[in-house]
Order: C-alpha cells, then structure tokens, then sequence
C-alpha cells in the first residue's frame, strides 16, 4: 500500500494518516491497555511488599492500592473495610481493563 501510494505521489503524511496509523493502531491500541492492565497489576504488588511508589513527606493518604493493603493487614480485624475497599477498587481496575482489552481486540478484528 505505501510503495502503491508513493507511485501515486500522495505526501508523506498522507501516506501515514490514510496507511500506516490504521494498521498500528489496531495492533497497539488492545497492546496498550493489557500493557496498562499489567502495570497496575505490578505497582500494586511491589507497593504491597513496600518496593514500590512510597508516601510523600507528611503526606496523609497512601499513594497506591498496594501500601493501603499493606497498611490495612495490621487492622484487618478490627477494621476489614480498610482492607476490601482498596481490594476491591483494584480489582474492578484489573477486570476492567481486561474486559476493555477483550472487547477492542474483537471490536478491530472484525473490521
């Protein structure tokens, strides 16, 4: 298509718009959010273990699902919502980005 489009004389951009982007774009666009889905999944784990993103100075909230767990675990007892809470919020992100992965694979598979 690119070699039949430059012996036609379109410009390089065109080329890029109308060719090239639209083949990149249906193999990157599910690639990039099971990427993301994996990410999430990663920070999540090494914040639990206290590897990963750590609270700024003084700051009064924990910055990543995973450290709320792991603060969570110490009063899971007297409090289990602080541990469910962020459970569940992490959750519905890993499934939901897998559900959004599924559907745009088949969605561009099919046109």
């Amino acid at each position: 298509f690119v070699l039949s489009a430059r012996n036609l004389g379109l410009s390089e951009g065109r080329i890029f718009s109308r060719h090239v982007a639209p083949v990149v774009l249906v193999r990157m666009l599910p690639a990039a959010v099971f990427q993301m889905q994996a990410i999430a999944a990663a920070e999540s784990a090494l914040s639990y273990l206290g590897l990963g993103v750590q609270r700024a100075g003084g700051a009064l909230f924990a910055s990543s699902w995973g450290s709320m767990l792991n603060d969570g675990q110490q009063v899971v007892m007297e409090q289990p919502l602080e541990v469910m809470i962020p459970a569940a919020c992490l959750a519905l992100l890993l499934v939901g980005l897998t559900v959004l992965g599924n559907r745009l694979q088949r969605a561009l598979k099919e046109d």
